[in-house]
């Protein structure tokens, strides 16, 4: 009977290691299941992250050659605010030369008028000593 009961009981833990195996096999199908949804997920994860990347170059890329389309708009501009600014400097100093004209040419009016009331005055002179 004994050996008999050692048998059973050798059965026994052989079951009880097969059902253990058998767990253990269920166990590591559960974590390898869940190892590969998450390469999975991270391929994903990963494969959008590229996405966004190339899209953020590109994006950068575009806000880059609008910049350099800016600047050049604005060094026209620029350039042409600097002519603008050099005609009204032109511009103010013909004004100002043409003031100096017309001041003398006042002041030869002046000498002019001067001129014709002392004629004025000789004429009436000789006019009063003829009558």
């Amino acid at each position: 009977m004994n050996e008999n009961s050692l048998l059973k009981q050798e059965i026994e833990q052989i079951r009880s290691d097969h059902l253990l195996r058998q767990e253990n096999k269920r166990i590591i199908e559960q974590e390898i299941n869940l190892l590969y949804q998450l390469i999975v997920q991270k391929d994903e994860m990963f494969k959008e992250l590229q996405a966004r990347i190339i899209e953020a170059q590109s994006n950068f890329q575009n806000n880059f050659k609008d910049l350099q389309k800016s600047k050049e708009r604005n060094k026209a501009l620029l350039r042409v605010l600097k002519s603008k600014i050099e005609n009204c400097t032109d511009n103010k100093k013909k004004i100002a030369d043409q003031k100096v004209e017309i001041n003398k040419l006042i002041e030869q009016l002046k000498i002019a008028e001067k001129t014709i009331e002392n004629l004025k005055l000789i004429i009436k002179k000789k006019n009063f000593i003829k009558s």
